[in-house]
């Protein structure tokens, strides 16, 4: 027959089990994990920049650690940026990926042409793919005619796909709905197994992110950067508070951390950990991104679940600075 993809999800009534034989019900929860693979769209990165405001002469780079989907997905990326100016100009927008085999490589660039404006927050939206092995990306924002522009905030998030057949790198499986078209098909035991088992892959292949502190990619315009011997003593940043719907107890972070240090050991200079938390997460200003796991307690699994998470750092040279570029965390469910 076919793959088919709702356009919407269809939930099932109780009753829609023991009234019709079990292929119609199962044809349309199968459905349903076709619906999810195209349509589940959490944010793998969720940046409000942390920028000098209203930038003018230059351009402005920010690298961003990333967790992408083993499925080699398109991602759209959705930036706002505050643009004020006298006369028109273009504001250009830039994304680029990196990967260990390939290097840099470009995603998209758009010229936004713009005319004579006072603090308009402006929306770019762009698309581009990100294999497994991308590691980070960075976003490049200029504009010309003494335009004065402040990066506001990135989203990068799935676009909706088609699911085709053959089994996903991830592991989810098409449902064609050949073997069950009709009524009385028969039921397999791959066939239920495949519907819980497609959601659960679906959720723990896209990371979810739940923390994000990114600076410029570049020393001599950093908003924080703890440095000499008043820095040699950890220095918390303000928490930030994490809300994870619906889950308790304890789950793991996975998390990144791009920082550099001018002088002296890099070791143990960045650290994340939940407030009042019992574990806590040290990076080292290696230049490159850093990567480890935190767990964290949650509340009480309801809709306002939630952790504070914060930032430290420190310096281990009394004439040193720390260069802190990007620290990320993201959740997949497990359960």
């Amino acid at each position: 027959m076919a793959i088919t993809t709702p356009t919407q999800y269809v939930p099932l009534d109780q009753q829609a089990f023991p009234l019709a034989s079990m292929s119609g019900p199962l044809d349309t929860i199968l459905k349903n994990t076709n619906y999810l693979w195209t349509y589940h769209r959490p944010a793998m990165a969720s940046v409000a920049y942390m920028s000098e405001f209203e930038i003018t002469g230059r351009g402005a780079t920010y690298w961003i650690p990333v967790l992408p989907s083993a499925d080699g997905l398109v991602y759209e990326y959705t930036h706002k940026v505050m643009v004020t100016s006298a006369g028109a100009f273009t504001l250009t927008t830039t994304v680029e990926k990196y990967d260990a085999t390939n290097g840099w490589q470009a995603v998209q660039t758009t010229n936004t042409n713009i005319g004579a404006v006072t603090d308009q927050l402006t929306t770019v939206t762009q698309t581009g793919a990100l294999a497994a092995d991308v590691t980070i990306i960075r976003t490049t924002y200029s504009a010309n005619n003494g335009a004065k522009f402040t990066p506001h905030h990135l989203l990068v998030r799935p676009t909706p796909g088609a699911v085709v057949s053959g089994i996903t790198p991830s592991g989810f499986v098409p449902y064609d709905d050949g073997s069950l078209a009709g009524s009385g098909g028969p039921v397999t035991t791959e066939h239920v197994n495949r519907a819980q088992a497609n959601a659960l892959t679906v959720l723990r292949d896209r990371a979810q992110c739940v923390f994000s502190w990114v600076q410029e990619y570049d020393s001599a315009h950093l908003i924080v950067r703890p440095g000499l011997a008043s820095a040699m003593s950890w220095q918390a940043s303000p928490p930030a508070r994490v809300g994870v719907n619906g889950q308790q107890g304890t789950i793991t972070l996975d998390v990144a951390c791009l920082a550099s240090v001018t002088r002296g050991s890099n070791t143990d200079t960045v650290r994340l950990q939940q407030v009042n938390g019992a574990e806590a997460v040290k990076f080292n200003a290696t230049g490159a991104v850093v990567r480890s796991t935190l767990e964290v307690n949650l509340d009480d699994g309801s809709s306002e679940s939630c952790c504070d998470l914060e930032v430290a750092c420190k310096v281990n040279d009394n004439l040193a600075y720390l260069n802190v570029f990007a620290v990320m965390a993201w959740w997949k469910p497990t359960t």
